[in-house]
């Protein structure tokens, strides 16, 4: 790539306009016209070295990014965006998430890794319905029955595929798509609720694994329902609420949540399109939803873990083992260099925090710290690694 189009590239990242790199340009005493900048994007001149080092400080990023070359061709398959959504902040995350791919290959490269063959079949549908059987068949490979999918992530993951989280204010539900023609990945919102999230990953899925028929619309509604019936099995669903209800107490939707980690939305959904639930009483129960507040932020727990923590464990275990220097990751990769300030700051945790968190969480943390505490006591109940001293003696 042009060292004009990686400078175009990492202004689309931060969201910056060509006034505002100006502006920051003037501010750290280095002047460039926005004539002239967009010379560079362009490929129409190239910068002078005094030049290029005021932009890296003005694009946030070192310059040895600006004179990297990409590793990737990406095919986009979906973008479930808001319709408020632009064009820049659009351009931003896929600009983003291709960051995140360039430094998954150093990773791996690194650990000498092979990468993960994708598992999971990659079949046409003939209608919506038949989106269930593919929800089983995945379901199947992963060898899980009917119990809940304790973290979505993870077995998508380990399936070959690879999740990226962007941080996009609302803008983005999701996206996927294929890089080099061979590895799949998804991209989620960060800060979404664990619920929406989990639909999100497994909605993003449903497009990978079920070719595209070429209509939009129905390619959601099958990625959809393939999302649904790989949280929420349909033979689970009857067991549970019945085969056939006139009526449903929203009440029993949120038991099923906090235990299958699936939006009482999207159950309310789950139970029409299997016709537990006729047309009247799905509209009844969406009222319903709506007059209490809940389409938009729902009430139960939302304690299941859906954070992709297999890239950070491996980007650590690279810079501990010293396969990659810290300053190349946060040279070369700008945003990914962030999970390292995570982790930072994760690790200044207080427990006067403890407080905030919800029950489940509260009892988890205090359960891992009781586990810890056992550990310094042998089994006569005096502590390890100290001896007591009686100060009679």
């Amino acid at each position: 790539m042009p060292v004009g189009a990686q400078i175009k590239k990492r202004r689309n990242i931060l969201g910056l306009t060509l006034q505002q790199v100006v502006d920051r340009l003037n501010q750290a005493g280095t002047p460039l016209s926005k004539a002239a900048i967009s010379k560079y994007e362009r490929g129409a001149s190239t910068p002078r070295a005094t030049h290029l080092r005021g932009l890296a400080t003005a694009l946030e990023c070192s310059y040895d990014y600006l004179l990297s070359e990409p590793k990737h061709e990406i095919k986009w398959l979906r973008f479930r965006k808001k319709t408020s959504m632009t064009k820049r902040v659009e351009l931003e995350i896929k600009q983003a998430a291709t960051e995140w791919l360039s430094a998954r290959q150093l990773v791996d490269d690194a650990i000498g890794r092979d990468r993960i063959d994708f598992l999971l079949p990659s079949v046409p549908t003939s209608d919506t319905e038949s989106s269930e059987a593919v929800a089983e068949r995945v379901r199947q490979i992963w060898d899980i029955g009917m119990w809940p999918i304790e973290t979505l992530t993870l077995a998508i993951e380990k399936s070959g595929v690879f999740v990226v989280e962007v941080e996009s204010d609302g803008a983005v539900d999701g996206l996927s798509g294929i890089a080099d023609d061979s590895i799949p990945f998804v991209v989620v919102a960060s800060g979404a609720p664990t619920d929406r999230l989990r639909m999100n990953l497994a909605h993003e899925l449903g497009h990978i694994v079920i070719k595209s028929t070429g209509d939009e619309k129905q390619d959601e509604k099958r990625a959809f329902r393939f999302g649904a019936a790989l949280l929420m099995p349909r033979e689970v669903l009857i067991d549970r609420i019945g085969r056939r209800r006139m009526n449903l107490d929203l009440r029993e939707l949120f038991c099923l949540k906090e235990e299958y980690g699936i939006s009482v939305q999207a159950l309310v959904r789950r139970a029409f399109d299997v016709d537990i639930v006729s047309e009247w009483t799905y509209k009844q129960l969406n009222i319903e939803l709506r007059s209490k507040g809940w389409h938009r932020e729902e009430p139960g727990d939302r304690s299941h873990l859906e954070h992709p923590n297999q890239f950070r464990s491996d980007l650590l275990h690279c810079i501990s083992e010293g396969f990659i220097a810290e300053s190349m990751i946060r040279s070369l990769f700008p945003a990914v260099s962030k999970q390292i300030y995570e982790i930072d700051s994760e690790s200044r945790w207080k427990w006067t925090h403890l407080g905030k968190t919800d029950a489940s969480t509260r009892t988890r943390v205090l359960e891992q710290a009781s586990a810890q505490a056992a550990k310094e006591y042998q089994a006569d109940g005096s502590l390890s690694g100290f001896e007591i001293i009686d100060e009679n003696d």
